[in-house]
């Protein structure tokens, strides 16, 4: 944040309402805050707090708290990810134990006589 409650890129204007980029420049459109100095190509942005605070206010809204980074959906997309990759685990060495059985090769620990060649 800069001087005065200043901020001065897309990125720390999302950070400080806890929100996407995407979803601070759509608000730009319904009426967020934003200021811009025109340069000869492209308009630098920057905004203040304190305005951001009024227009946040003034729609009733409440100021969201920081989310974790890991919430109840990640929990449970991990969880699953880790189950399958157990499934996957034992299918591959059921697969590995069938197959030696298909080529009639010994099994670990199995005690086979030789042949012998003429």
């Amino acid at each position: 944040m800069g001087p005065s409650g200043r901020l001065d890129s897309w990125k720390a204007i999302a950070a400080y309402l806890h929100r996407d980029e995407s979803t601070v420049r759509r608000w730009e459109k319904e009426g967020l805050p934003i200021h811009r100095h025109l340069h000869n190509k492209k308009a630098a942005i920057y905004a203040y707090t304190s305005e951001i605070d009024l227009w946040w206010n003034d729609d009733g809204r409440t100021r969201p708290e920081r989310v974790s980074a890991v919430t109840a959906g990640g929990r449970v997309a991990w969880w699953l990810a880790a189950r399958l990759m157990l499934l996957a685990a034992a299918l591959a060495w059921v697969a590995g134990r069938i197959s030696d059985r298909v080529v009639d090769r010994p099994a670990t620990g199995e005690i086979t006589r030789r042949r012998r060649l003429p």
